[in-house]
């Protein structure tokens, strides 16, 4: 009524007819639904949400408003790093460095990924049992806290295109450990990483998509975060079943990483969010919106999935379409599983084909 109202008064008198410009009217929240995916999947839109009328949306239309918040949270991240991302692109391809397809033939075995989450606490101490049987795939953030327990994760993985990365190669040694970085990771962590590496082309950059296709190299899932990252490019590498632990998604205990990393912070109040359900399908725990934005990533991944994907988190949110389980569990599980040839597989693999 408002559009019809504001076109008899002659308020879109020269607006409608320029291309520029897309008018979405409909009560029908499948048009909205299917037209927030299609900008998202152009990447040339540019949208304006106005505030104001976002919180007037009714009730019946929360799931509307939903949408379009998750689609302004990370239209805005993806705008405000624009020149950044393209700039670090521009100098992390200046060498062909290895990808993908540089470990065609790895077997598939089981793999544990591990990201920062408050809960990791729980499960790190089972970790160098659980590498008897598994490959372990870890974040940069916790591979600091790893070092120091002792545990030499088989890859890490990062992403983030902002210089404070740089923190995430303090006070662990990086030299036999091969990084996977995404190719607008902040430069000059790619220059200091002693180790093996090699890059990886995300979907959604226009850049690393031409790449990808000149290298005939397959693209990444990003997600919008390194865990989900790390879990896209575990199962590019086909490695199976997969395993979580310290994917919290939420404020386990009022705490936002695990303790020993340089992320953790604890909230001195309790902490500000959405009550969603926790691991163990009893209380609640508190996530924030970008968190939720991670958590119904993965639950995507595995509605559109056959695989049994497990989450050994043992704390924090619970992931819709996991199998949840204590990590001993999972270890019981796999148990059978000797992944020593694979490992040595997975390391000639990068001693062949990487460059420093």
């Amino acid at each position: 009524m408002a559009f019809f109202n504001a076109e008899q008064i002659g308020v879109l008198e020269g607006i409608v007819e320029d291309p520029r410009l897309m008018l979405v009217v409909s009560d029908d929240i499948q048009v909205f639904s299917e037209q927030v995916q299609a900008w998202e999947e152009s990447g040339g839109v540019h949208v304006i949400i106005h505030e104001p009328s976002l919180r007037t949306i009714p009730e019946e239309l929360e799931s509307l408003k939903e949408l379009l918040q998750n689609f302004q949270l990370h239209q805005n991240s993806v705008v405000a790093n624009r020149t950044l991302l393209l700039d670090n692109f521009v100098r992390n391809t200046r060498k062909t460095w290895p990808s993908i397809s540089a470990f065609h033939g790895l077997p598939s075995v089981p793999a544990v990924l591990i990201s920062a989450g408050p809960s990791l606490s729980k499960t790190l101490p089972l970790l160098p049992m659980v590498s008897k049987h598994c490959l372990l795939g870890s974040v940069g953030t916790a591979a600091p806290l790893l070092y120091r327990h002792g545990i030499r994760p088989d890859f890490i993985v990062m992403i983030d295109p902002q210089p404070k990365m740089l923190d995430q190669l303090e006070d662990w040694e990086t030299q036999e450990i091969p990084l996977f970085f995404l190719s607008t990771l902040y430069p000059e962590v790619v220059e200091r990483y002693k180790g093996p590496k090699f890059i990886l082309f995300q979907e959604g950059q226009t850049a690393a998509e031409k790449m990808a296709v000149l290298r005939q190299e397959p693209l990444v899932l990003t997600g919008g975060s390194v865990s989900t990252t790390l879990f896209s490019f575990a199962r590019l590498l086909g490695l199976s079943p997969i395993c979580l632990v310290g994917q919290d998604l939420a404020y386990t205990e009022n705490k936002t990483h695990v303790e020993g990393t340089p992320l953790f912070q604890r909230w001195e109040s309790e902490a500000k969010g959405e009550l969603v359900l926790a691991f163990d399908s009893q209380g609640t725990v508190v996530s924030s919106r970008n968190l939720l934005l991670y958590k119904k990533w993965f639950e995507e991944q595995a509605r559109n999935s056959n695989e049994t994907f497990y989450n050994a988190t043992e704390g924090g949110a619970f992931i819709e379409g996991f199998t949840h389980i204590v990590l001993r569990e999972f270890m019981k599980s796999i148990q059978m599983i000797d992944v020593s040839e694979a490992r040595e597989i997975f390391q000639r693999l990068t001693r062949s084909s990487s460059m420093n």
